[in-house]
């Protein structure tokens, strides 16, 4: 999704900053939900609020607003994607079991 996000960025912008109530459309919920869900398959002890949680924030992780500022700034594509995928990977790590106490 976010190379797709890096390749089409203006469209994407156009989407993302022109909907008003943007993660209520049938596509970011779709995402969320599918997400959600593969979250809640690969740790089954997860709560479904905790999957839900961290989909949404794996989702505000690739927003437009921050993929075009991460580029502003000097990062390249390969390092976008090089992030995400640690920042994904240390977030799935951290989801708190049903048997884990805050």
């Amino acid at each position: 999704m976010l190379t797709f996000k890096l390749n089409n960025r203006h469209l994407i912008r156009a989407r993302e900053v022109a909907s008003t109530g943007a993660l209520r459309t049938e596509r970011y919920l779709w995402m969320q939900d599918t997400l959600r869900t593969l979250i809640a398959d690969a740790m089954p002890r997860a709560t479904d609020g905790d999957a839900g949680y961290t989909a949404h924030a794996l989702l505000a992780a690739i927003h437009i607003d921050l993929v075009e500022e991460l580029l502003a700034s000097g990062s390249t594509s390969d390092q976008i994607r090089h992030s995400q995928a640690a920042f994904a990977r240390a977030v799935i790590a951290d989801v708190p079991r049903r048997d884990s106490r805050c």
